[in-house]
């Protein structure tokens, strides 16, 4: 997986909570599912926070949102540009 700066992948008219539920409550990791607010809260992303919208978070937000949504894929291997 790669985390850029540019974060090109989120779409900014969805909630945090849209972008990594696919409209789903659970996702798969790991070969578990796990609760999706449950996973955003392990971003930092709680309560009224998981229905803002892409377009209103802050750098830091989009960056915890990006990052998330890259170890949602499960990727082997993690590359950070300037984290």
């Amino acid at each position: 997986g790669y985390v850029d700066q540019s974060h090109a992948g989120i779409d900014n008219s969805k909630s945090v909570y849209e972008v990594i539920s696919g409209g789903q409550e659970t996702i798969r990791l790991g070969g578990r599912d796990i609760n999706v607010r449950a996973f955003l809260s392990r971003f930092n992303f709680a309560g009224a926070d998981q229905e803002k919208k892409c377009g209103a978070l802050s750098g830091g937000e989009r960056n915890r949102l990006h990052l998330a949504m890259t170890l949602k894929e499960e990727a082997n291997v993690l590359l950070l540009d300037e984290p």
